[in-house]
């Protein structure tokens, strides 16, 4: 989702607004390099930690570096001013967890027992624009967004996305696309038949 983000596109948010200190896709560095810049970025305590994926909570199930998964992500989320958990599986352990899940794969808030401390932003893919407003939130207010009773911020997550759809009224007059491709669909007729 960060790197498929338009408005501001992946290369400003990465080159001029925000600091991406350790990312495994887009970071040139590996190894102990990698290593180096995540303990650096942990160390100055101030920063936002992005989970992205279930964290197996079964003693050697998920290594990286000789370490466990789920010891890393209790020293990187423990210090982070802001944890946002992205995917379903993040949030709450999504497909990876189905029977017979002999890892033990939680969600962040369930791994790390940090409930009401992470903010939750379940689907997939997350929409970019919920993944780098809520970042940029955080960053620019200091604070957590409001949260709803599952940790999502309300900004994103407190209206249906029908109500918001700019297709609506459309709906609302009885104006459907019946075939992808026609006329319907370029007038902006409503999707949902």
């Amino acid at each position: 989702s960060f790197i498929k983000t338009d408005h501001p596109s992946t290369a400003e948010l990465v080159l001029d607004i925000l600091s991406v200190d350790y990312h495994e896709s887009i970071m040139a560095a590996a190894g102990h390099q990698a290593d180096e810049l995540l303990a650096k970025a942990v160390k100055d305590k101030d920063y936002i930690c992005i989970v992205e994926g279930g964290i197996p909570t079964v003693p050697g199930h998920g290594m990286i570096s000789g370490r466990e998964m789920l010891e890393i992500a209790k020293e990187v989320c423990g210090n982070a001013k802001a944890v946002v958990a992205i995917g379903s599986c993040a949030v709450d352990s999504g497909v990876p967890a189905a029977a017979p899940n002999p890892s033990k794969i939680k969600g962040v808030d369930e791994a790390l027992n940090m409930k009401g401390k992470v903010i939750n932003l379940p689907c997939c893919p997350v929409n970019p624009e919920w993944l780098v407003g809520t970042a940029v939130y955080v960053l620019t207010t200091g604070k957590i967004p409001e949260l709803d009773d599952k940790g999502r911020p309300k900004m994103f997550y407190g209206r249906k996305l029908h109500d918001n759809c700019p297709r609506r009224t459309h709906f609302d007059a009885g104006h459907f696309v019946e075939v992808l491709g026609s006329k319907d669909e370029a007038l902006g007729y409503c999707l949902y038949k």
